[in-house]
């Protein structure tokens, strides 16, 4: 008995301890659910740390406890830097990640406050101030005594191959990381090596800032054809945060944002870090570590993202670019960067602006409190630093940050970041190169000159007029660019009362009228003000001041009345491209077209765009329109007054009727075909004319390179005579053309008033809109040339100015309210001649153009056939046939073979990878990725098809027939998909068959896409059975034989699946069993279970004859639609350009 208690006793022992144990962490969650590895991989720990309020203070108190050196730093290690594995980081105590060095160290390491060097070194730093400065041994030794005095060469390479050190570090402390980001260098799961990581070190708090850098360069469209990733790195807020510190005997107070932003939360500190777990959780792109997130902790942050960077991140990776939160990257200039450097040069490469002499900043003797960068004696005697970046940004190379790593466990901790970089690069004896790339806040960043960063202040360069990057114009909202002016409004800024004032003035001037109208009977279109001082016109400004501060990014006094948001919907890459725009072209031409005016636009594309009438001169033309609007009308209603459009815009408005999505899609193809289609958001008609100018004004003037000089405008119906625009250009010189305008100005410029109970001109302006008899001087808007130092004021001052309809009038409006005369051109007119034209006139009307131009034929017949094949061929159907010849077409069936031989059994699964391959060669399948939306007639729904009654076994008999036809899946219209899918457009529903097809053996012989054949009269497809080798030798004596098709050129093709292993005769399809009774399994039981055989023979069929094509699917009866979807799209893809015709027939 005695024996029994003493085992049981024990026993329940143990069980109260483990009950005790599992109960100490939260029943939810615990770690003890987890294995170490996926607690870590989960950031299990850090979820529970911000549960509470109390379970963050126990966090903070494991985090604090002492270090642990023992463990890392013992005889009997092995360990090496980088580690082969994340177990070997994982923490003793806590189930996260230590980034502290794992070192093995030799029985006879030295410990370093032992050394002679370390003695001297304090010697040094006893001295006073006098004698430091004088001390002509210490410049002598250079930073060689700055602890530790090591050959890093071999301490580095030691840790590399995970050999013993002989001397202990002096800097490796523990550095936990509480939470790692899965989107970035994720140890527990593959993801694609990125070809640069970003390092941004961001504060705690500084959740405003890390929103911004998400919203704008952080954006994946603007990093084409390079993989880049973003990590956010910070620390964690400590209870009781105080921005007063002591080092030694002095004390430092912090007064930046940081402390700012750190009071905010000091009642309520729990409030902010679960916001910050929160964040963390939605973008996965913060790497928090366990130190106190404060300015003099930056040195702990440097260090701790060297050790996460060279421990976790891919050896693949060449660059790391670090930048300050307070710092954005230009994203084109960084990729142009990247790639003029080759990997190994981006692996070994060290970039920043380089702080070459950095005198030493020493605390204060008073008492008083010190420079946050004063560093005492006993920390740093020298008077200088050794060379180092700015840190606002600067690149590392992979190969770098991992000596960086180590080199940091051996050298002396010191508060200031950046000068502990520099320490590191002396002991490394790597020179920091410098970068004039890279700016700083105290400069104006030149982007043009290839700058990779933008001070956030110069939120003045997103908050000013042009902007500095098109990025600043990006809006979240409709994913595209919003022309709406960028600039800083002053804090006593007020709404400007010009427009009350000039609305007075128009009361007034058409009040006095309308009294001696009834006295004089004097006609309503005579009544206005004589005068010719337009300066009452809103605004009243001396436009020179909020044109330079706009431009200087000065914050502005007087809000404008007209800077409504205007988004371009669609900006042409083939002009004024937003990102590596390098080709810089003499001039631009803007053409201002209707939106239905394709045959305008079309007509210029084939005449005087050509390229080839443009000799030696580089130009670019751009067509600027807005969009149609749904149930358009003709009938305008303004000031009380109708207006009716009977123009060209109103037919081929009525022609589209109610509904303009037909419409929308061939403006679509349109713009994707040429890409020269500038699109607003404004609707197009008569009367937004003045929109669609100030909206070009503003689209040249932010995306246009400052280097084009001249900006040419000109309505669709006119043409240009290239010749004399090229003569026109070459005879100014470029400053003169930059502060140019001219054009046609206008003799006549009254104003049109509206007549009473008629319908009035469409030019017509009542008195209260415009109370002047006569507009100022101003341009006919059939051609005209501006300077592209007036385009930005122009752009400026139109945010200032009140718009009226008539856009020729606003123009000239603009100018007389910029102090800029116009000048009459004698070689633009509306009416020129072929003598005019002879005499040197740059525009004609396209009526006359057609008598008196030599255009060539030859391009526009070359033009109708491109945009004829691009309507009514598909996307899928094009292909392009030299993109095919020089890619290797592998024939997979040799492959499949030796699967089949292998595993005796075909695996359809995602895993394979031969099937892999095969899907990848030949996957035929429309392409979903573009989305248009139809209207919501097309669509119809799955459950009308599957709740049908017959389906449901219901007893009411109705007609299979009927059934097919009305209520089988229908996801759209079928004719409108087709013309969808035929003109490039996807669609937005998934289509419910269109599983992969995989071709796995094409026919050489037939519709050879990297052949030269011939196109033929006829393709014959023989729809075959794998088995039916008799029907196909049959074929190929008989009617394949080439003598019987004399004079005509036919190709024959036999189509087939697969024999699968184990076949049965025995079928289910929703619960009934069917047989077939057809010779398909007379002839497959001829072969082999595995049916091995079969496919040997039909490999060397398929070799000796190459004219089939075969399936990757089950060849049965009950394939034969698979086989049918096979055949129709690989004759869709290979042969719809090579034969007008195709015949099926059964090989019997």
């Amino acid at each position: 008995m005695l024996l029994i208690w003493s085992v049981l006793i024990p026993i329940v022992c143990l069980w109260t301890v483990g009950i005790i144990f599992m109960w100490s962490f939260d029943s939810n969650d615990s770690i003890n659910t987890y294995s170490l590895f996926d607690s870590v991989c989960k950031n299990v720990y850090f979820k529970q740390c911000t549960q509470s309020r109390s379970s963050w203070l126990k966090c903070i108190g494991d985090i604090n406890r002492p270090n642990r050196q023992h463990r890392r730093n013992h005889t009997d290690l092995t360990s090496k830097w980088p580690p082969s594995s994340i177990a070997e980081l994982f923490d003793d105590a806590l189930p996260i990640i230590n980034l502290a060095l794992r070192v093995p160290v030799a029985k006879n390491a030295e410990n370093p406050f032992d050394s002679p060097y370390y003695r001297k070194y304090l010697r040094l730093t006893t001295r006073n101030e006098d004698n430091i400065m004088r001390s002509p041994g210490l410049w002598s030794s250079g930073y060689n005594l700055f602890p530790q005095t090591l050959d890093f060469d071999k301490v580095i390479y030691d840790f590399e191959k995970g050999f013993p050190s002989t001397t202990l570090p002096i800097n490796n402390p523990d550095i936990l990381v509480l939470r790692l980001p899965k989107s970035i260098c994720n140890p527990c799961g593959r993801e694609r090596v990125p070809d640069l990581i970003v390092v941004i070190k961001s504060c705690s708090y500084c959740s405003n800032e890390r929103d911004h850098a998400r919203n704008t360069f952080m954006q994946k469209h603007l990093w084409s054809n390079i993989t880049v990733q973003f990590v956010f790195v910070v620390g964690i807020p400590y209870p009781n945060e105080s921005n007063m510190f002591t080092f030694g005997n002095y004390k430092f107070q912090l007064r930046n944002s940081w402390w700012r932003l750190s009071r905010k939360h000091d009642r309520d500190r729990w409030t902010f870090i679960k916001r910050l777990a929160m964040e963390a959780d939605f973008h996965e792109d913060i790497l928090v570590g366990s130190f106190h997130d404060t300015y003099f902790n930056l040195t702990t942050k440097l260090i701790f993202t060297f050790r996460w960077l060279s421990a976790l991140c891919p050896d693949s990776v060449p660059l790391f670019l670090f930048v300050d939160n307070d710092y954005d990257l230009v994203p084109w200039n960084v990729i142009k960067f990247y790639r003029n450097h080759t990997t190994d040069c981006l692996r070994e490469l060290t970039g920043g602006l380089r702080h070459e002499v950095s005198i030493v900043i020493r605390p204060s003797y008073d008492g008083n409190i010190s420079n946050v960068w004063a560093v005492m004696f006993k920390e740093f005697p020298w008077a200088r630093y050794p060379p180092y970046f700015y840190g606002a940004t600067y690149i590392l190379g992979s190969n770098i940050v991992k000596r960086l790593a180590i080199a940091s466990a051996f050298t002396q901790h010191i508060r200031i970041d950046d000068a502990y970089l520099g320490i590191l690069f002396n002991k490394l004896n790597i020179i920091p190169q410098n970068l004039d790339i890279i700016s700083l806040s105290s400069g104006r960043p030149n982007i043009e000159s290839g700058a990779i960063n933008v001070p956030h202040y110069i939120n003045s360069y997103s908050q000013r007029w042009p902007p500095s990057s098109v990025t600043y114009l990006i809006d979240e909202r409709l994913h595209s660019f919003n022309l709406a002016l960028h600039f800083s409004l002053a804090h006593n800024a007020t709404d400007s009362k010009d427009e009350d004032l000039y609305n007075k003035f128009a009361d007034m001037v058409s009040n006095s009228y309308k009294q001696e109208e009834l006295l004089t009977g004097m006609e309503p279109e005579y009544m206005g003000s004589n005068s010719t001082d337009y300066s009452r016109f809103p605004q009243n400004l001396n436009f020179s001041k909020p044109i330079y501060d706009i431009q200087n990014a000065i914050p502005i006094h007087t809000k404008p009345i007209n800077n409504p948001e205007m988004f371009a919907l669609r900006v042409p890459k083939s002009v004024c491209r937003p990102y590596y725009n390098e080709l810089i072209p003499n001039l631009i031409v803007i053409i201002k077209s209707s939106v239905y005016n394709f045959e305008y636009r079309d007509r210029a594309r084939r005449t005087f765009m050509q390229k080839k009438l443009w000799p030696n001169f580089s130009v670019q033309f751009v067509f600027v329109l807005g969009i149609p609007m749904e149930n358009e009308s003709n009938s305008f209603r303004f000031d009380g007054n109708t207006y009716v459009l009977d123009t060209k815009w109103w037919r081929f408005s009525k022609h589209y009727g109610s509904s303009k999505w037909p419409f929308v899609k061939q403006l679509s193809l349109e713009a994707d075909l040429y890409d020269d289609l500038l699109i607003g958001s404004f609707h197009d008609t008569y009367y937004n004319l003045t929109k669609k100018m100030i909206f070009c004004l503003r689209w040249l003037s932010a995306f246009c390179p400052k280097q084009v000089p001249l900006y040419l405008f000109i309505d669709d119906d006119y043409d240009l005579v290239p010749k004399n625009v090229i003569t026109f250009y070459d005879n100014n010189t470029e400053d003169y053309l930059r502060n140019m305008n001219g054009g046609y100005i206008r003799s006549s410029r009254t104003v049109f008033r509206p007549m009473v109970d008629e319908t009035s001109s469409v030019w017509a302006m009542t008195v209260k809109e415009f109370p002047w008899i006569s507009y100022p001087p101003y341009y006919h808007g059939l051609t005209y040339v501006i300077g592209a130092s007036l385009v930005h004021r122009l752009a400026i001052a139109s945010a200032f100015v009140k718009e009226i309809r008539i856009d020729d009038a606003y123009l000239g409006i603009l100018f007389n309210k910029l102090n800029i005369t116009l000048v009459h051109l004698n070689i633009i007119g509306p009416s020129l001649t072929k003598k005019d034209i002879m005499s040197g006139g740059i525009n004609v009307h396209h009526k006359i153009s057609k008598r008196i131009m030599n255009w060539s034929s030859e391009e526009i017949t070359q033009s109708k056939i491109i945009w004829m094949n691009f309507i009514y061929q598909s996307k899928f159907i094009h292909h392009h046939y030299d993109y095919l010849k020089q890619i290797t077409i592998t024939n997979s069936f040799t492959h499949f073979m030796f699967f089949y031989n292998q595993n005796d059994q075909i695996q359809h699964n995602n895993n394979n990878t031969i099937l892999l391959d095969l899907k990848i060669h030949y996957n035929i399948r429309y392409d979903n990725r573009i989305i248009y939306h139809f209207n919501d007639d097309y669509s119809m729904k799955n459950e009308s098809y599957i709740n049908h009654r017959i389906l449901t076994r219901n007893e009411i008999v109705e007609p299979v027939t009927f059934i097919l036809m009305e209520h089988h899946p229908k996801q759209f219209n079928v004719t409108e998909a087709l013309q969808a899918i035929s003109s490039g457009l996807s669609l937005n529903e998934i289509p419910c068959n269109n599983n992969d097809l995989i071709a796995i053996r094409l026919p050489k012989r037939t519709c050879d896409p990297c052949s030269r054949t011939k196109n033929v009269h006829l393709v014959v497809i023989v729809k075959s059975c794998v088995y039916c080798f008799e029907q196909r030798v049959f074929a190929r004596k008989t009617y394949m034989n080439k003598d019987m098709w004399k004079n005509f050129r036919v190709q024959l093709v036999f189509t087939g699946g697969l024999p699968t292993p184990n076949e049965t005769n025995t079928y289910h399809f929703d619960g009934f069993m069917t047989t077939p009774t057809i010779d398909a399994m007379q002839l497959s039981s001829k072969h082999d279970v595995s049916k091995w055989s079969a496919v040997k023979i039909l490999s060397n069929e398929s070799k000796i004859y190459d004219d089939m094509l075969i399936g990757a699917f089950h060849d049965t009866y009950f394939n034969l639609t698979t086989k049918m979807m096979l055949s129709l799209r690989w004759a869709t893809n290979f042969c719809i350009s090579q034969s007008p015709l195709f015949l099926f027939i059964d090989d019997d």
